[in-house]
């Protein structure tokens, strides 16, 4: 599949960071990229892939949250004919399909303990088997890993090998939160609107200042994704009006926002009782996300699971 990159801002943060990425992007050695939910991280792999020298090769994604243990090697290996039953050719893996472009490991954490130590091999020593065959293999793919948690709270907490993580984080660059570069955020909405416009095929479009002022003040909790998400819809749902209004928008942001402060019984305002709420709801949310799952739901929140459960029993959820 050929991609584009569309790392987009122009924040200092994020040139500091395209900056950073560009000078590291014909090194020889793994690099991650760690970041929120919805910041950019796959959009920040496929740029680093075509800033470099191998930008005309192909870019692999492998996500790691769709392999299952038993096509694990399968897939990223590739197999022989007649090494399983539906085996009825030869198969090429993600990694051979890579060559010497750039392979993606998108959502390393996903990855079991039995999995990560069959990636370490190839990780150290860059030689893979197809299964079923006894011929050894030679990679020279560039190799990006990504994560939206804290992988070295995971080693402490036993969910990931040490071993394997000393040797994906040779270089590590870290997305900022949409919320710590708001400047970036007007110049991502002018984007996206346009973008928008352009595939519903609707009249110019701008913002007004009021609309432009609550983008601003949203706290964003699903970084660039949600705020794309929420410019197509206010787009679509535009009808005859040629400017986007702060209305517009305070419909679709309903529901989302957390209150910045809470008021006591008395009337009363409570920081500590806010702070409280606000934890609350993230934890609410985490266990929507992961359904019900505790262990999955901690590592989302970057946290231990016996946090996780002092903090579920203290709010009675």
């Amino acid at each position: 599949m050929a991609y584009r990159s569309k790392f987009l801002g122009d924040g200092r943060a994020v040139a500091e960071l395209r900056r950073v990425a560009a000078r590291l992007s014909g090194f020889p050695y793994p690099l991650l990229v760690s970041g929120e939910t919805g910041c950019g991280k796959f959009e920040l792999a496929l740029w680093i892939h075509e800033s470099s020298p191998r930008a005309l090769q192909p870019f692999v994604d492998v996500h790691c949250a769709n392999l299952s243990d038993t096509l694990f090697e399968s897939i990223l290996f590739g197999h022989e004919r007649g090494a399983f039953t539906d085996a009825r050719e030869r198969h090429a893996g993600r990694i051979e399909t890579a060559g010497r472009g750039t392979l993606l490991f998108d959502e390393i954490d996903c990855l079991d303990l039995r999995a990560q130590a069959k990636l370490l091999r190839f990780v150290d020593r860059r030689t893979y088997e197809r299964v079923g065959g006894r011929e050894t293999n030679k990679s020279s793919a560039s190799l990006i890993f990504t994560t939206n948690q804290d992988l070295w709270q995971m080693v402490e907490d036993g969910t990931f090998r040490s071993d394997l993580l000393a040797r994906i984080t040779w270089a590590v660059l870290r997305i900022p939160p949409l919320r710590d570069h708001p400047e970036d955020i007007t110049f991502l909405a002018g984007r996206f609107l346009e973008e928008a416009r352009c595939e519903f095929g609707t009249h110019p479009l701008r913002w007004s200042a009021s609309a432009l002022h609550l983008l601003q003040e949203y706290h964003w909790p699903g970084n660039i994704r949600e705020l794309k998400s929420i410019v197509y819809v206010a787009a679509y749902l535009s009808g005859e009006s040629n400017v986007i209004e702060a209305a517009d928008l305070a419909l679709l942001l309903n529901g989302r926002s957390h209150p910045s402060l809470t008021s006591t019984a008395n009337g009363e305002l409570s920081l500590a009782g806010a702070r409280g709420d606000i934890e609350r709801d993230v934890i609410v949310e985490a266990l929507r996300r992961t359904e019900g799952n505790r262990v999955h739901a901690a590592r989302l929140l970057k946290i231990a699971r016996r946090t996780l459960q002092g903090k579920i029993a203290k709010y009675g959820l």
